[in-house]
């Protein structure tokens, strides 16, 4: 902005109520942060359990991926056999075998064999014979051939017994009663697991949790233009009220073509003009010159003069940047940031901010 040739006194009121009203209102809001910026301090580091510091535990839980506590009860193949099938066999204790003997009689002479006794009690008679012949002769002298029993033979046979008994080539009848997998699962087993989720989160020292640190970029971007805005503008206050033209000058030319300055540059302008009396020059910023060390210079309490006001403006605003900067620094090398990608690329965000206010 440039002011028409007026003289030097108009020209000063005029820029005094023009910045006066520019800036009022901003100041109005968050003047009391400038004034409680020398108590502002970094935040620190704190302890506790958070889900960024890891797991401790896992939940316990009775779920079929512990494993089987306790298989059904059931009476099956698995289980083994409780009976077999019951059968009558040869082999079975108690079984006896087929039992025969023979009686005989023989004859004497031509006479038939002699009768036999009859077989024991539970055998099975038998008889069988064998005829002859031979010759008689009667006591007339006469003779002739007569049929004879030469041997007569009782066969007396006891038939097999077999007893019942049950035998695993018998087959099986019932089976045993167990618990078996492949009877199903009757109860599985407790345990933990991440699939149950976290019980317990380590603990760890932390700054900020992720829900924290967005409240502090909230907060800080809330004021961040203001404080940015402040920090120039009252440096290129000071130079200027401390009569140092090339100080003033090469404050404004580091702001002059950057848009989020505009305003400021303008007002510093203004206020260049007010003070030197000519209208502002990038070529009146001399790279030789030494200027007045701000960050050094200090003030009276009581002294209420606008390089001394200027002055507090500039260490409050400072101090709070510097503060903001050291914090979010902190938070972008702290373990949210390094596990939340989200959480990072905010708080570049807000430091690359901060970086170009503070040029």
């Amino acid at each position: 902005m440039k002011l028409l040739k007026l003289p030097t006194i108009l020209s000063a009121i005029l820029i005094t109520l023009l910045i006066g009203y520019s800036r009022a209102p901003v100041q109005e809001d968050h003047s009391m942060l400038l004034e409680a910026s020398d108590s502002f301090v970094a935040i620190e580091k704190k302890s506790g359990r958070q889900n960024f510091c890891g797991i401790e535990r896992y939940k316990t839980q009775t779920h079929k991926l512990c494993g089987a506590e306790l298989y059904k009860n059931a009476a099956s193949q698995y289980c083994g056999a409780k009976t077999y099938k019951a059968r009558a066999h040869p082999s079975c204790p108690g079984s006896t075998p087929v039992d025969y003997y023979e009686n005989s009689s023989h004859s004497s002479g031509c006479g038939d064999a002699g009768h036999l006794s009859s077989c024991r009690s539970g055998y099975k008679a038998g008889h069988k014979s064998e005829k002859g012949r031979c010759n008689v002769i009667t006591p007339r002298g006469e003779g002739f051939e007569k049929d004879y029993i030469r041997k007569r033979t009782r066969t007396c046979t006891k038939p097999a017994h077999s007893a019942t008994c049950r035998k695993a080539e018998f087959g099986i009848e019932t089976y045993k009663t167990c618990r078996h997998a492949k009877h199903g699962v009757e109860k599985y087993k407790t345990c933990r697991k991440p699939e149950f989720g976290p019980e317990l989160f380590k603990s760890c020292s932390y700054y900020l949790t992720a829900a924290e640190i967005k409240q502090f970029i909230s907060e800080r971007k809330r004021v961040l233009e203001f404080m940015g805005e402040t920090l120039v503008n009252s440096q290129g206050n000071f130079y200027a009220h401390s009569n140092d033209m090339s100080a003033t000058a090469c404050t404004i030319k580091k702001i002059d073509d950057d848009v989020v300055f505009d305003s400021i540059a303008a007002e510093l302008k203004l206020v260049y003009v007010a003070k030197f009396g000519e209208e502002y020059s990038g070529d009146k910023c001399l790279v030789d010159a030494i200027p007045v060390d701000i960050n050094a210079a200090s003030c009276e309490t009581d002294d209420q003069s606008r390089a001394c006001k200027s002055l507090r403006s500039y260490k409050g605003a400072k101090k709070w940047m510097d503060v903001t900067l050291k914090d979010t620094n902190n938070l972008l090398n702290d373990i949210v940031a390094k596990k939340d990608s989200s959480i990072k690329g905010l708080l570049t965000e807000l430091k690359t901010q901060i970086d170009h206010l503070m040029k």
